[in-house]
């Protein structure tokens, strides 16, 4: 066989096993979408699902805060095109996850090896708070692969010279923004990044200088739609949603969110509760300087606590025509595989990013989203869902070390061998 026949061989072979992760991926999403999905709306929930609804019948109306609109957006298309109600969309989800773990593969082949890729793709076919985040109506739907997208790009913009090449990422870190305004302020620390870098004589780079200004006016313009369109509906200025206002003035005055909506509410218009809000925040903070820094120590353990916001009894409560019924042994599964999935991940995704990555532009941009993400939300509104597109970039890191240690054992090198 010619090595043209045999690069070809493999080219296949890997596709196919990419097909048979994301279709376990997706067949895992839909089985627990179909059988375990409560039939009611939680949480955030109960804003993207409505506001859905309401789109499709011609009106987009905000509610007390406004959010970033490519979910809704989505959601709305899914029901305009195959209908209203909870099947439709979790069936549409399921395989957007499908082609989320394919892409993770692809991602891992690209910076690692292809059994790094299917080891990554494997990993998250399986782990638990993905399989929940995708039968759920929540950003991280369309979030994460925009996310990644952006990651993928703005990897490419840092070493390329092409102008086109940081146009792309622009347009990426634009999206994603409009899915979560997490991308937004991160956009604006890999700018920064994008500044600082210094060229081979070690003085500041003017191209680099120039890359990083046309990686923030590309994202202005494609989020500036929304920005205008929010100014016209609410009379001032903001850029993609008021929410990141009321978190902060949230967790900084102590309220519940029920007593702190009822006086966001109070206060105006949207511009006016975004302006109210900044200011009691800013006034904690002169009062309490460091209240970020000590939030990280409360916060921070219960982020990566097993038990803590925990997929295990959403994914074991079956629905059955009786109504819910918890099974148990399915319950102790998932809170066995759950801490330790995501210990695999984040722990194996950080040891295998310092052991595997050679590149290091590449390396220093992921330790830059991994800080970036723990001290965002670990000094801000934390959730388990939030750490989620962290630990789908991680799981590629991951995924090397799991073959890496495969091929100690001598499993890998057997399988090549009967390839």
């Amino acid at each position: 066989m010619t090595p043209e026949h045999t690069s070809k061989s493999r080219r296949n072979t890997f596709l196919l096993q990419v097909v048979a992760v994301a279709v376990l991926a997706g067949a895992l999403s839909l089985i627990w979408a179909v059988y375990f999905r409560v039939p009611e709306l939680r949480f955030d929930e109960s804003y993207y699902y409505p506001l859905a609804q309401k789109i499709v019948a011609g009106t987009y109306e905000d509610g007390w805060v406004i959010r970033a609109p490519l979910y809704p957006l989505f959601l709305a298309g899914v029901f305009k095109a195959f209908g209203e109600g909870f099947l439709p969309a979790l069936i549409v989800q399921s395989i957007l996850r499908a082609l989320l773990v394919a892409g993770v593969a692809y991602m891992g082949k690209k910076y690692i090896s292809r059994a790094a890729g299917l080891a990554a793709g494997t990993v998250l076919a399986l782990y638990p708070a993905l399989i929940a985040a995708y039968m759920s109506f929540l950003t991280e739907v369309v979030y994460i692969p925009l996310f990644l997208l952006s990651f993928h790009f703005t990897e490419r913009a840092s070493r390329s010279e092409r102008t086109s090449s940081t146009v792309k990422a622009g347009i990426s870190c634009g999206l994603a923004a409009l899915a979560r305004s997490t991308s937004f302020f991160l956009t604006l620390v890999l700018a920064v990044w994008f500044a600082i870098g210094k060229s081979e004589s070690g003085r500041l780079s003017w191209p680099n200088l120039a890359r990083a200004c046309v990686l923030l006016v590309v994202m202005f313009a494609v989020i500036s739609p929304w920005t205008i369109r929010n100014a016209a509906v609410h009379g001032g200025f903001i850029v993609i949603g008021d929410d990141a206002a009321f978190n902060l003035y949230m967790i900084t005055s102590g309220l519940r969110i029920r007593q702190a909506v009822s006086e966001w509410t109070s206060w105006g218009a949207h511009p006016e509760r975004q302006k109210e809000a900044y200011s009691r925040w800013l006034e904690h903070l002169k009062e309490d300087p460091a209240f970020h820094v000590k939030r990280l120590g409360v916060v921070l353990p219960r982020i990566f606590s097993p038990h803590w916001e925990s997929p295990a009894r959403n994914l074991s409560t079956l629905e059955g025509p009786d109504g819910p019924e918890e099974i148990h042994a399915l319950r102790k599964f998932f809170a066995v595989l759950h801490p330790v999935s995501f210990w695999l991940i984040f722990a194996g995704g950080l040891a295998g990013l310092f052991m595997l990555e050679k590149d290091h532009k590449r390396r220093t941009l992921v330790l830059i989203v991994v800080v970036y993400f723990i001290l965002l939300h670990g000094m801000t509104l934390a959730r388990t869902r939030f750490m989620l597109p962290l630990l789908c970039l991680l799981s590629i890191y991951s995924g090397g070390l799991i073959t890496m240690a495969l091929d100690r054992l001598g499993w890998t090198r057997r399988t090549r061998h009967s390839e």
